[in-house]
């Protein structure tokens, strides 16, 4: 039984780590022809979470049920700036 599924923001359409590379590359290249120029990189996520709250509001059923959570864990992977801010706030809130 799937209890949920994670989609991390960074491997949006367009996001950083996203495996498409071709992707950007046609939306800076060509935009008119390629991409979606509605879609504010990094932030599809919010449409999706959004589009779930207006169905479950109208009764609808018909997106699944979406809900933006933040997930951390020592098996991810982080880069180097993340893993920064990260020790910068551990630091801040033992003071």
């Amino acid at each position: 039984k799937i209890i949920g599924v994670f989609k991390p923001k960074s491997e949006e359409p367009y996001g950083h780590l996203n495996p498409k590379w071709t992707k950007y590359f046609h939306k800076v290249c060509c935009p008119c022809c390629f991409g979606r120029g509605c879609l504010i990189p990094n932030q599809g996520y919010l449409s999706e979470a959004a589009a779930s709250l207006v169905d479950q509001k109208l009764g609808l059923g018909i997106v699944p049920k979406t809900k933006v959570v933040n997930l951390a864990s020592e098996t991810f992977h982080y880069s180097a700036i993340d893993r920064a801010k990260s020790r910068g706030k551990k630091y801040a809130l033992e003071k």
